[in-house]
């Protein structure tokens, strides 16, 4: 019998993972601003996030009686950019991030958005399930 712990692989390789928990604590900070631009609202973002490994860097596996280890680095960085921009019903959004920078296992990430909101009142004096009041714009 096979457990996700213990299994045997595709060439017959038996496999036994030992211990894989990880305790990790984090610091991050935040930076923002809100402008007028282009006829719309303009919000950008900046994040910075340290974090460690507080136990756990270390992992192993045994492979058919061998044994194989590995070890994360303690520290880690994640850096990130964000911007919104909103005019009438709609907005355009975009946000980059890099963890790991100058590391040996870096990832990055992007993203980019487009919304519209449909939902749109004819008076003042509509209102939304939520009980939210909203303005004829």
């Amino acid at each position: 019998m096979s457990t996700l712990d213990d299994f045997t692989d595709a060439v017959a390789s038996r496999v036994a993972l030992g211990d894989a928990t990880r305790l990790t604590g984090g610091l991050g900070l935040v930076v923002g601003s809100e402008r007028v631009w282009a006829g719309g609202t303009l919000s950008l973002r900046g994040s910075l996030d340290l974090g460690r490994i507080l136990t756990g860097a270390a992992t192993s596996v045994e492979v058919s009686g061998e044994t194989l280890s590995s070890e994360a680095p303690n520290g880690r960085v994640l850096a990130g950019l964000a911007g919104t921009w909103r005019r009438g019903h709609f907005s355009l959004s975009t946000a980059l991030a890099a963890d790991g920078p100058g590391s040996g296992d870096v990832f990055y990430a992007g993203r980019l958005t487009l919304g519209l909101r449909f939902w749109h009142p004819v008076a003042a004096s509509d209102s939304r399930p939520d009980g939210i009041v909203a303005m004829d714009a």
